[in-house]
């Protein structure tokens, strides 16, 4: 997978991180001080920041890097090398999304996996400009379903005037329990209403009762789920 990645760290670690990662299409980008990290955070355009080990003495920039990627506005993965569960526990406090401990896991191979968008397949436009900065691959379908199953899928009622496009949506989730199905009320057709209530999918998020925010909330919510799962899974 492509991606710039921005590592943060001193000496053998960081020589060692930038050797690993600069092969194919990864872009390796080294900084040292905090200064340098937010300069380097501004420009944008980084998939993945990476925090790497230092000694103890040095706990506490670290910890702070991560504050300041977070203050920057820094919408990628970031990662926090680190062996000790207060490291963990501090690091996930400051905005962290992963912690692994670089003894048992290489950089590289994390990174790796880090990059990883899960698929979100969504019908109307603007459900897609919803996720549109989210850690999402997003793609379009209309009447069909996809041909493979993506992590999350959003079916809106004013996309689907056809009732049995419903009952095949019932079969398409039975078939594949790992997708998260979210049906979207932004209809307040009673006969499609029905329908879709009989059908079974779940969740049923009504715009006209929960707002836009909150469907946001719980697609980012499952995103990041589906995400942790494959950063623990390896």
């Amino acid at each position: 997978m492509a991606g710039r990645i921005l590592l943060y760290g001193e000496g053998k670690d960081l020589d060692a991180a930038c050797a690993s990662l600069d092969a194919g299409a990864l872009e390796p980008v080294a900084v040292h001080g905090a200064g340098d990290l937010a300069s380097r955070a501004r420009e944008g355009g980084f998939s993945v920041a990476v925090i790497l080990p230092g000694p103890i003495t040095e706990h506490d920039r670290r910890i702070a890097a991560v504050t300041a990627l977070r203050r920057e506005g820094f919408r990628g993965r970031l990662l926090f090398a680190g062996a000790f569960l207060t490291e963990k526990e501090q690091a996930l406090a400051a905005g962290a999304d992963f912690v692994f401990d670089p003894r048992t896991r290489p950089v590289d191979a994390v990174v790796s996996k880090a990059l990883h968008r899960p698929g979100v397949a969504a019908d109307h436009p603007y459900l897609r400009y919803l996720l549109l900065d989210e850690w999402a691959s997003l793609a379009p379908y209309s009447t069909l379903l996809p041909t493979r199953a993506p992590a999350i899928l959003l079916a809106s009622l004013s996309c689907h005037r056809d009732l049995a496009f419903w009952d095949t949506l019932a079969g398409f989730a039975a078939a594949n329990p790992a997708t998260r199905c979210f049906v979207v009320e932004d209809d307040d057709d009673p006969e499609i209403s029905a329908a879709v209530m009989s059908c079974g999918v779940q969740p049923y998020v009504s715009l006209a009762d929960r707002g836009l925010l909150h469907l946001h909330s719980l697609v980012r919510h499952a995103l990041h789920e589906i995400w942790l799962g494959e950063m623990l899974a390896g």
